[in-house]
């Protein structure tokens, strides 16, 4: 078994936090300040593991221990929240590394686009989090947070996707449909699934984009899965340009 599988720190990211010096929550640590359990809102930005990925990283946890540090900044979680709730339950003392730099939500993504097979739905309904759509404000971080401010195009560029698939995902969390949100953050469901259902629920009355979209989907429906990714691939490369 893997130590800590998809939810390991590169080389890269532990070069950034290497000089702040590891420190264990235990009390003969070098630090006997209180555990941070508290978690930075950075680090919300990426969803938690799924179960059969948390049970495997409890088992790799007991077995291994804790292979890297989990990383705070400013007395919060920034990056580990999945390897915490693993120690938690594998009963094994988690250690903890300070992130020295002044770019929390640059860590995270670093931390997690390159060991995480998020697909293109998934990135994009993280940089619909990162952005307000009106007024490129951040609305859904309080005072203190510490983080930039993000445009729905800078943050579908962060995430590589396409503007269109940001606006979309906003439209689908605008709907207020959680189930159907969290099956598109959990990549249980796709931008196209989500945004068919949404429109066919709502009846009469829809716009001429939607019926076309009613159209796209009908097509989608009739395309192997190879098609798909390419489809996918076609139209992120079009709006990327």
């Amino acid at each position: 078994m893997k130590p800590e599988a998809r939810d390991i720190d590169s080389h890269e990211e532990n070069t950034e936090v290497v000089s702040a010096g590891a420190r264990s929550s235990s009390p003969e640590g070098s630090d006997t300040s209180p555990a941070p359990h508290d978690i930075h809102p950075a680090a919300a930005i990426f969803p938690m593991m799924i179960a059969e990925e948390h049970t495997e990283l409890v088992a790799s946890i007991k077995e291994h221990k804790l292979q890297h540090p989990i990383v705070t900044y400013e007395g919060l979680v920034l990056d580990g929240r999945n390897r915490l709730a693993a120690c938690a339950e594998a009963g094994v003392i988690p250690v903890f590394v300070d992130y020295p730099g002044d770019d929390p939500e640059g860590y995270v993504l670093r931390a997690n686009l390159h060991r995480r097979h998020l697909t293109i739905s998934q990135r994009a309904i993280i940089a619909a989090d990162m952005a307000d759509m009106k007024s490129g404000s951040r609305t859904d971080l309080g005072p203190g947070a510490n983080l930039h401010e993000v445009s729905v195009g800078e943050a579908a560029e962060k995430l590589n996707v396409s503007k269109r698939s940001v606006e979309a995902a906003k439209a689908i969390k605008a709907s207020g449909n959680t189930e159907l949100i969290n099956e598109v953050r959990s990549g249980d469901t796709t931008l196209n699934a989500a945004t068919q259902e949404i429109s066919m629920k709502s009846g009469p009355g829809k716009t001429e984009a939607q019926i076309d979209c009613d159209k796209i989907h009908k097509l989608w429906d009739k395309t192997s899965s190879a098609g798909h990714d390419l489809f996918l691939e076609i139209i992120d490369a079009s709006y990327n340009d």
